[in-house]
């Protein structure tokens, strides 16, 4: 598969489904592509963004049986910049992803680079390591643990609460997907509640500030499944 030439000949249709296999695997793909580059005015030179306007209203599509993600494609380098699309569903029909001038260089030296933080993570490739690409986006899917600080925790029963978390670049709140694990922080991001908890569904919430700006949340129905001393070190070290 040629991204370069699906991003050229995208002409404003996004997404596209795409199903691509690597040995046994089939990864089903929902692909938004944009061009990656400089920075507006008054920015540096070594800030790039990819800028996600999209020919459709309301946030980033997703699909159960697909991985939505994000590239952007530097066309003067050939090198491309992947993002995971479902954590910035919820962040303007027309705002950013950032990355810098080094993911591009470093690519440019080594086929692919992974950098972030786990929420927020941009992998970089070129043309020959689209393979990095696929493997990583396959794992987009994966359970997995978090903690956050939410806005708000309502308890329903002794086993099952209601979290609110903001949609924020700092916390992971629109990475996560049902059957992740959660664990709840206090304001100086210290655990406060030693539950595990499994997110058995979650939706959207917005409000509108004083001057009319939306203010996005995500609400999680939880279910406890544990405590945090039943999960392996290396998994709490991953969340620090």
């Amino acid at each position: 598969m040629d991204l370069r030439q699906a991003v050229s000949n995208s002409g404003g249709l996004n997404p596209t489904r795409v199903d691509l296999r690597i040995g046994p695997h089939l990864t089903k793909l929902l692909i938004y592509s944009w061009f990656l580059t400089l920075e507006g005015f008054g920015r540096g030179k070594d800030d790039f963004r990819i800028q996600t306007t999209r020919a459709h209203g309301g946030p980033l599509m997703d699909e159960k049986s697909r991985v939505t993600v994000g590239i952007g494609w530097h066309r003067d380098d050939e090198v491309f910049v992947g993002f995971d699309a479902w954590a910035r569903r919820y962040t303007g029909g027309s705002s950013s992803v950032h990355t810098k001038r080094a993911v591009i260089r470093a690519v440019r030296k080594n086929g692919s680079i992974l950098e972030g933080q786990r929420h927020d993570a941009r992998l970089g490739f070129d043309a020959q390591h689209v393979a990095d690409f696929i493997k990583w986006a396959h794992g987009l899917h994966d359970p997995k643990v978090a903690a956050i600080v939410p806005v708000s925790v309502t308890t329903v029963d002794a086993n099952n609460i209601v979290i609110v978390g903001k949609v924020h670049a700092s916390q992971p709140t629109s990475w996560l997907r049902e059957k992740d694990r959660l664990l709840i922080l206090d304001s100086r991001k210290r655990v406060s509640d030693r539950a595990l908890w499994r997110i058995a569904s979650l939706e959207p919430v917005e409000e509108k500030t004083k001057a009319g700006y939306p203010r996005r949340f995500i609400r999680f129905r939880c279910r406890r499944v544990g405590i945090v001393d039943d999960l392996p070190k290396t998994t709490i070290e991953a969340l620090e």
